[in-house]
C-alpha cells in the first residue's frame, strides 16, 4: 500500500488534462482580449464623438454671443477683419470648401460642418436669426436654434437675399421681408456669415 501512495504522488497531470487547461485558458484569455479590444474601441468612437460634439458647440455659442450684440448682419465673399471700433465674427466656406470661424483675427477650420442654414425672421421691433449647424458626421444631431439680435433697430437695409450675392440687408420701421433660408456649404465657397459687433 506504502509504494501505491508515493507512486500516485509522483504521476502530475496527463497529457490530456494539460491539453484541456491550456485550451480553457486560451478561451478565457481570447474572450478577456476580445472584451478589452471591444471596450477600447468603444471608448475611441465615443472621445472622437464628443470632440466633434464639442467642436460644433463651440461654434453655436459663438454665433450666439456673436448675434446678441450684433449691429449689423451681411453674407461676404471674405471674413472682415476686427477693427478699433468694430469686432467682426465670421463663419462659412473658405475657397477649399471646408467650415471655417474667424473671431478676432484667428480662423479655425471646424471640419465638423457640413452645412450652416441661416433664416432672418422679424420679431416685434427686433430680428431674430434663426440657424442649423448640419454636421458632416450622419449619427450626431443637429444644432438648431434663433438668437434674438437685441440691437437690430439699428440695422441698415433689408433681411432679403438679394440675386446670389447672399447679401443679408435688414429692413426698418416694419417693412416686409423675404424670409428665405440662406445656405452655406462647400458648394457656396467664400461666403461668410459676417456678424459686426460691439465690444460686450
Amino acid at each position: 500500500m506504502k509504494n501505491w501512495n508515493d507512486r500516485s504522488k509522483n504521476q502530475g497531470f496527463t497529457l490530456v488534462e494539460l491539453i484541456v487547461t491550456l485550451l480553457i485558458t486560451s478561451l478565457l484569455l481570447g474572450t478577456i482580449g476580445a472584451v478589452f479590444l471591444l471596450s477600447q474601441n468603444i471608448y475611441r468612437r465615443g472621445e472622437n464623438t464628443a470632440y466633434k460634439q464639442r467642436s460644433i458647440t463651440n461654434i453655436e455659442t459663438d454665433l450666439q454671443n456673436a448675434l446678441s450684440y450684433a449691429t449689423d448682419v451681411s453674407l461676404e465673399g471674405v471674413p472682415k477683419e476686427n477693427t478699433m471700433e468694430i469686432n467682426y465674427f465670421n463663419l462659412g466656406f473658405n475657397n477649399d470648401g471646408q467650415c471655417v470661424e474667424v473671431s478676432n483675427g484667428i480662423e479655425y477650420r471646424v471640419d465638423q460642418v457640413s452645412e450652416i442654414k441661416l433664416k432672418v425672421i422679424p420679431n416685434a421691433n427686433k430680428y431674430r436669426m434663426n440657424y442649423e449647424l448640419i454636421p458632416s458626421d450622419g449619427s450626431m444631431s443637429h444644432l438648431k436654434g434663433g438668437i434674438v439680435m437685441n440691437n437690430s433697430d439699428n440695422f441698415k437695409g433689408s433681411a432679403e437675399v438679394i440675386d446670389d450675392d447672399f447679401k443679408i440687408k435688414f429692413l426698418r420701421d416694419g417693412q416686409s421681408t423675404d424670409n428665405k433660408t440662406v445656405v452655406l456649404d462647400k458648394n457656396t465657397p467664400n461666403k461668410y456669415l459676417v456678424v459686426s459687433y460691439t465690444s460686450r
